[in-house]
């Protein structure tokens, strides 16, 4: 856990409140993020692929029914709250979220960001 040092900003502070709200009422998981290099058109694919997996918490909930269009957003699709505190990145389309047994593909991230302060990643999870 993080603490709450002398000079933080008040969106540093929201940060930690978030992480520690999240931590309390949420659940494990892992998060992979996946780092993609060159792209090489003579095969068809990146090159020099890596990944980092980190242990995150994180609280699962659903979509309105008027968010679930049939195309950028699924009835199955799952929204995870993440906190942003101590992710080296935002989660983008192409990472992995493991919850509950269960892999999701990451296929959009909202941030909440007030300022340049990072606070709460809104991840759209698909099986």
């Amino acid at each position: 856990m993080c603490e709450i040092g002398a000079g933080m900003s008040d969106y540093e502070s929201t940060a930690e409140d978030t992480y520690q709200s999240i931590e309390e009422d949420g659940a494990e998981a892992l998060l992979e993020l996946i780092n993609k290099g060159e792209y090489d058109p003579k095969q068809s694919k990146y090159t020099d692929t890596s990944s980092e997996t980190i242990q995150i918490v994180t609280v699962m909930t659903g979509y309105k029914s008027t968010d679930v269009d049939g195309v950028s957003v699924l009835r199955t699709d799952i929204k995870f709250l993440v906190p942003a505190l101590g992710l080296p990145r935002s989660p983008r389309s192409g990472d992995k979220l493991r919850w509950q047994g269960l892999e999701y593909d990451v296929i959009d991230c909202a941030t909440v960001q007030p300022g340049d302060t990072p606070v709460l990643h809104k991840v759209q999870g698909r099986l």
